[in-house]
């Protein structure tokens, strides 16, 4: 069920409440919501790039902010004037059509803010500053022309500031097909592509380069699997959804919820080691890469890491926006392809065609997973792109594009830096590849080198530790728990820093840290329930795309994926790893995982759905009715008379679920009380959404709401 929207729940003000306040408090009462809902949107934008936070982190963070809305206290995000021009159509509706209210809030903004004509557009637009009626207003109430309002000049720290902004807003502005490329190929490509050629090295780069092919279009049918996927939810376009609550919808079970419970358990709990395994691979390749480069112990590397991640973990957000997210990942890209077209000149064919020197890398398919994972950041950026697109072809596509050119960069990579380093040299790296080049190519891959570090490992970092702290609020009971989450947190990170370093002096390497990464938690995340969910979406989902790749979705392809990454786990637990501890991880956790598909699907996880909606999206139009059975849409029949009637011709599913809910001016779902007739004969009194059984058709439905 969607959650309740928390700007109505906490009193964020409606442009009907603002009105309704002593005339002479309008407009500072207006410009306090405009402002208001700035920095709600703000919040949420941030949340749209932070990778692996939690649902109920989300939550909190909102409720933070209405909290301290709601009590007076200083906002934890405070908008300024070009927050409020970039997010001008979003505080749109709360602007009255009165040219003396728009005159007025016009004044206080000049009172706060200094700005001119050609920086602010949107607000102009919004709040009629060129028309007429407004200006007329405007010059009666201040004795002067609304051209006043305008500054000629402006401070270079404000001109600095809107260079930004408008830089900003156009890479914000961009179609969504290029929004949910560049956010996703930003994550695919990432700390894990440095690890490919020690990993491939023991194989031989040819076989390498095809695993590399082979994982990337299976990862590409995964990816565009949990995009559709996610495209099917209704929780995905009105509210904050990921994996959790994603799997909790296609995967949970109505009457079972010990079973239920478990599965989310599971899913939690593999988020925490992916949260540790990624922190302990960025502590060894960060330390080990800048120890060769600069001379100091890696142990002072690690500390001072440390340092920065707890900085930011104290601070709970690094403060990205999308732009910057987007910005980063241009850069990283960049670095990339200079550091590969400076050592083009010296690959040779030789290297690329050497044969293989170990029969099977105990590293090489994780390190491949982990290189291809970006799955996460599907669910991140879905409703920020379904808003613009909610026919979900951007998200799809943009996901499927951006695979495909991460499998041309990694693949490339392999081939450079194997073509010009030898085997032998990449087999006995414990950290990355960069001091290697470096000595081949000169002293400038160094330079280049440490800033991809920095940048893809560091923030990397940054994030996994903000997601670990997240991970473990989430576990804590109550509220009464969070001064113990808010040391227990960052002493999870310092022990988690504290086993890399003992892992590092144990020689183990990065590309090896990365391996039991990819093979343990990516494997899950980005083929076992990629696969499962999209069956499940097929047969539950609440929508339907706008673009549906049929063979991506076929039960044969799908089970085939499902079962080619579940067999890994055994495959590394009986085959390719050697010692005791990881053998037994990956034999328990495979077994555990089938185990758990087997209980849910005896259980009805995959069985069909019909689902009706009733959607309330303006109070005084007709209310919404669509109807999704199995996957499809079908035609309905439905009459306004003292009820809602509604007709459904002889649904193949043979479970109902019923959704009603409201459409706020913010574009949040509130779930709306009603009594609903099945047939004529059975009543239910339904609050936002319930599961019911089939049990005739054609099926007749009465809402009253």
């Amino acid at each position: 069920m969607p959650s309740v929207d928390p700007v109505r729940g906490l009193g964020l003000l409606s442009r009907e409440e603002v009105l309704g306040g002593l005339p002479a408090r309008r407009a500072s009462a207006l410009l306090f919501a405009i402002e208001s809902r700035t920095a709600l949107r703000m919040v949420r934008t941030r949340q749209a790039v932070r990778r692996l936070a939690t649902e109920h982190s989300a939550e909190q963070q909102e409720r933070a902010f209405l909290d301290a809305l709601a009590h007076g206290r200083e906002w934890p995000v405070r908008p300024k004037i070009q927050d409020l021009e970039r997010h001008a159509l979003d505080w749109a509706p709360l602007v009255p059509a009165e040219p003396s209210v728009r005159a007025a809030i016009t004044a206080l903004l000049r009172t706060k803010y200094v700005f001119r004509r050609q920086d602010v557009p949107r607000l102009c637009d919004v709040l009629g500053l060129d028309s007429a009626a407004v200006a007329q207003a405007f010059e009666r109430q201040q004795h002067r022309p609304v051209q006043a309002v305008y500054a000629a000049q402006i401070g270079w720290r404000e001109r600095r500031r809107w260079t930004q902004a408008h830089a900003a807003q156009r890479l914000e502005s961009l179609p969504p097909f290029w929004t949910a490329f560049a956010l996703t190929l930003t994550e695919i490509v990432g700390a894990a592509i440095l690890a490919l050629p020690t990993a491939v090295a023991g194989d031989g780069p040819l076989a390498g380069i095809g695993l590399l092919l082979i994982l990337g279009a299976i990862n590409t049918l995964t990816i565009v699997a949990l995009s559709e996927a996610f495209v099917r939810n209704g929780n995905v376009r009105f509210g904050h959804v990921y994996f959790g609550r994603l799997v909790a919808d296609y995967l949970g079970v109505r009457g079972s919820p010990g079973l239920t419970r478990v599965l989310l358990g599971m899913i939690s709990a593999l988020l925490v080691a992916d949260c540790i395994g990624a922190l302990l691979a960025f502590c060894i390749g960060v330390s080990t890469t800048l120890a060769a480069v600069s001379g100091i112990s890696p142990s002072i590397w690690a500390v001072l890491l440390l340092a920065v991640v707890l900085y930011f973990v104290r601070r709970q957000t690094l403060g990205l926006t999308i732009a910057s997210a987007m910005l980063v990942g241009a850069i990283n890209m960049g670095l990339l392809v200079l550091l590969m077209w400076l050592a083009l000149p010296y690959v040779s064919l030789v290297n690329v065609l050497s044969p293989a020197v170990t029969p099977i890398s105990g590293a090489v398919v994780g390190v491949i997973f982990a290189a291809y994972f970006g799955h996460f950041s599907t669910g991140t950026c879905a409703r920020l792109v379904l808003d613009r697109d909610p026919s979900g072809r951007s998200l799809i596509l943009g996901n499927l594009a951006a695979m495909s050119v991460a499998i041309v960069l990694n693949g490339a990579w392999v081939v450079v830096v194997s073509g010009t380093l030898a085997p032998s040299a990449l087999l006995g790296e414990s950290g990355t590849p960069i001091t290697l080049l470096a000595d081949r190519v000169g002293p400038v891959v160094n330079a280049i080198g440490v800033a991809y570090v920095i940048l893809s490992m560091g923030l990397g970092s940054i994030h996994a530790a903000q997601a670990l702290t997240y991970q473990v609020r989430d576990w804590l009971p109550s509220q009464q728990s969070m001064r113990r989450a808010a040391l227990l947190g960052p002493g999870v990170v310092v022990a988690v820093f504290g086993l890399g370093e003992w892992l590092r002096a144990a020689h183990v390497s990065f590309a090896e840290s990365l391996g039991v990464l990819g093979a343990l938690a990516c494997s899950v995340f980005g083929g076992m329930l990629p696969a499962l969910l999209l069956i499940a979406s097929r047969r539950k989902g609440e929508y339907v795309p706008g673009l549906v790749l049929r063979l991506v979705g076929h039960p044969v392809v799908m089970l085939a994926i499902y079962c080619l990454f579940a067999a890994s786990f055994f495959v590394h637990g009986l085959v390719i790893w050697t010692d005791p501890p990881r053998r037994l991880a990956a034999l328990l956790l495979g077994s555990a995982l089938l185990a758990l598909t087997a209980a849910a699907i005896a259980r009805g996880a995959l069985s069909s759905r019909l689902v009706v909606e009733l959607r309330l999206e303006d109070e005084t139009a007709a209310p919404v009715v669509s109807a999704i059975d199995c996957g499809i849409s079908v035609p309905l029949r439905v009459r306004f008379e003292r009820q809602v009637l509604v007709d459904v011709p002889t649904p193949h599913a043979r479970e109902l679920k019923l959704w009603i809910h409201r459409l706020t001016a913010s574009g949040d779902s509130v779930p709306l009380a009603a009594r609903v007739e099945i047939d004529g004969c059975d009543v239910l009194e339904v609050n936002g959404s319930a599961l019911v059984p089939i049990s005739r058709v054609p099926l007749r439905l009465g809402f009253s709401v």
